[in-house]
């Protein structure tokens, strides 16, 4: 799973296999500029991404975007069992 955050403020979290590939496109796609800020390897990878979403669901913007401040989505993805 990743965090990213954006110039626009919003915090993206998701899951990939290469994140830093997955900023990329997301640059190019979006024509943003995100960096990834926080990464871990879960098990259950989708679980995890499904628990974080679902913790984070009152600052949702779109899909996998929020408003949260960073920390408390890192802080999210952190307090998951590996």
């Amino acid at each position: 799973m990743y965090v990213m955050t954006a110039e626009h403020g919003g915090v993206k979290i998701g899951m990939s296999t290469d994140p830093t590939r997955r900023c990329k496109v997301v640059n190019r796609n979006k024509a943003i500029k995100a960096v990834v800020v926080f990464q871990r390897h879960f098990a259950d990878h989708q679980d995890a991404e499904r628990l974080t979403h679902i913790a984070l669901a009152k600052w949702r913007l779109s899909g996998e975007w929020y408003s949260c401040p960073v920390e408390t989505a890192v802080a999210a993805v952190e307090a998951l069992p590996a």
